[in-house]
C-alpha cells in the first residue's frame, strides 16, 4: 500500500496535480519581449522538433521535499506532434503514462490498476513536460530567461508560467548548444518539490503509430479518477 501512495504522489509531481499556495505577481507576469539571442535559441529548438516525433531514453528522479523521499525511475518516451506522449517506465518497476491529447492513462500492470483523467486539464499550459509535443508552447505559455548556469555545452532557460495556476512553480530546461536537443526538465512546485528528468539517444521520427496513444481497459482492472484522488 506504501508503494501505491509513493507511485501516486510521484505520478501527480511529475504531471503537475499537487496543490500549490498562489503564486505571487511577479511569478505571472505579461509576456515580455525576448533578446535577440534568446529568441535565435527557441527558433532553433523549435526546429529541431518541427519533425512527427521523437523516441528518447529516460532517468527521472522526483523528490517531495516535506516528506524527505525521492523515487528514482528510468524508462523510455515516445512523443508524437501536437499533442501525444507515451511514458513506459521499466524500473523500478514497470508502469506506463500515455495521452492521446484528449485522455490521460497512468497504468501499473503488477497493482491491475489505471488512473484516468482529461489530457487538457492534466497536461494543460505546458504542464508535465507536455511542451514536449508542441515546442511552440513554451513561447506561448511561460516567461523566458537564459540563466547564468548556462554553459559552453547547454543553454540553461527559466520558465515561469504567464498564467497563475494551482499546480506549477517554475521549470527549467537544458538545450545542447551544439544539437539543440532538449536533455533536461527540471519541475518545481510551490514546496520545492522537484521532478528531474534527464534524456539520452534522442531519434526523430517521421511516422509514429497512432496506436502507441491508447489505452485498451482490460476486463477486470481497477478505474480511479484523478479527481478522485
Amino acid at each position: 500500500m506504501l508503494r501505491i501512495k509513493l507511485f501516486t504522489m510521484m505520478l501527480c509531481l511529475m504531471i503537475g496535480l499537487y496543490p500549490l499556495s498562489a503564486l505571487s505577481a511577479d511569478t505571472t507576469p505579461a509576456s515580455p519581449e525576448m533578446n535577440p539571442k534568446l529568441t535565435k535559441i527557441l527558433k532553433k529548438l523549435e526546429n529541431r522538433y518541427k519533425p512527427t516525433g521523437f523516441t528518447a531514453r529516460f532517468a527521472q528522479e522526483s523528490t517531495v521535499k516535506a516528506l524527505e523521499i525521492s523515487d528514482l525511475a528510468v524508462g523510455n518516451i515516445t512523443v508524437k506532434r501536437p499533442d501525444k506522449m507515451r511514458w513506459t517506465y521499466t524500473k523500478p518497476e514497470n508502469q506506463i503514462i500515455i495521452t492521446d491529447g484528449k485522455t490521460l492513462w497512468a497504468h501499473r500492470p503488477e497493482e491491475n490498476q489505471v488512473m484516468v483523467g482529461k489530457s487538457p486539464a492534466l497536461l494543460g499550459d505546458g504542464k508535465g513536460a507536455s511542451f514536449l509535443t508542441d515546442m511552440n508552447q513554451i513561447k506561448k505559455n511561460f516567461k523566458i530567461t537564459m540563466t547564468e548556469e548556462s554553459t559552453a555545452s547547454h543553454y540553461k532557460l527559466k520558465l515561469i508560467p504567464l498564467k497563475k495556476t494551482s499546480d506549477l512553480a517554475v521549470i527549467y530546461i537544458l538545450i545542447s548548444t551544439k544539437t539543440f536537443d532538449l536533455t533536461e526538465i527540471i519541475t518545481y512546485n510551490a514546496y520545492q518539490d522537484e521532478t528531474r528528468i534527464q534524456f539520452t539517444d534522442i531519434e526523430f521520427k517521421k511516422h509514429i503509430d497512432d496506436a502507441l496513444f491508447t489505452f485498451d481497459m482490460p476486463d477486470g482492472i481497477d478505474v480511479v479518477r484523478f479527481d478522485e484522488q
